[in-house]
Formats: C-alpha cells, structure tokens, sequence
C-alpha cells in the first residue's frame, strides 16, 4: 500500500473510522495470521489471537509512533499475544497440535524452492513446544535471547539450549527425510 494512502487510513482508524478500521485488517489480517501460526499451530486458536490483536491494535493505535513500520508494530501486538495464549496453556498443561495448521500454510507458487519451504515448515510444526517457539521467536521474530526468556519466563540460558537444541533435531530431520537435497 502506498505510504500516503496507508497515513491515512492509519489517522482515520485513529479518529474511529470503521471503514479504516477495516481497510486496515484486510491489509494485514494475512500477514499477521502468518506471524502467529507459527508460534500457535492451531488454526482457530491463530485466527482468534488475530482477532485479540486487532482488538488490541485498534484501541491502541493511538499509541503507535512512526519509530518503525505499521506492520512491525501490529506484528510485535500479534506475536505478544500468541505468547500470551503459550504461557496460558503452559500453566495449566494443554498443548494442542493440529496438521491442519500445515495446510494453512502460505503457498508461492513461483518460488523455486517451496517444497524445501513447505517441508521445513512442517518439520518445524513437530518440533517440541519449547524448541519450537523459541526457534520461531529467534529466527523469524527476531527476539534476542534475553527477551525471549523475559517472555517465556524462562532463564536465558534455557533459551539458549532450546534453540541449539531446535537447530539439531532440524538438521536431524532434514536428513532423515533428504530434505537438503
């Protein structure tokens, strides 16, 4: 979306707009569930961390500062979020995977290697609850160690050996399975 227009439809939705509001969702509803199926793999439980996100985004945007993209601020309000339903399900003990969630994937078609892509994905889903997320926060979220720990209530070493540990049950897997072939 060109910047202009993006600045304001960014003022409307501070002014309330629901027009705006929506204009501003269908441009990044897809982003945003993308960022969060990766840390909860469940396909409704992602759709309604959106869903809390934008809820969150909303009554929030009056806070956003140009410091960085809009995107990257809605992205650290969605990722937050996952993280909150994480530490919730870590209390009392649920953790629910779906291979659905597999299927959801985002597919590129013109891209050369997108079966290297989409197996990596799936290797990723059958990671360990731990391994998995901070491998998710670390690499594609680009949380630091120290914060990841901070979230996650964890030590920072933990997360250190979580994400080593990540890397060599991915290697593993993508040997296995000739993925790196």
């Amino acid at each position: 979306m060109e910047l202009h227009l993006q600045d304001r439809i960014l003022e409307r939705c501070k002014n309330g707009d629901r027009k705006a509001q929506y204009e501003l969702y269908k441009q990044f509803v897809k982003p945003l569930y993308h960022a969060v199926i990766r840390l909860v793999p469940s396909t409704p439980e992602a759709e309604d961390v959106v869903q809390d996100a934008f809820i969150s985004i909303f009554r929030n945007i009056h806070q956003y500062r140009s410091e960085s993209s809009l995107y990257t601020w809605m992205r650290r309000i969605a990722v937050n979020k996952a993280l909150d339903v994480l530490r919730k399900k870590k209390k009392i003990g649920i953790i629910n995977y779906e291979e659905e969630a597999i299927a959801n994937l985002p597919v590129i078609d013109d891209h050369p290697d997108q079966d290297l892509i989409n197996k990596l994905h799936f290797e990723i889903k059958k990671l360990p609850d731990g391994c998995r997320e901070i491998l998710v926060l670390y690499l594609f979220e680009g949380f630091k160690h120290a914060e990841i720990a901070g979230k996650l209530n964890i030590s920072e070493s933990t997360s250190k050996s979580q994400y080593f540990r990540a890397k060599q049950l991915l290697t593993q897997a993508m040997i296995k399975n000739k993925i790196d072939e």
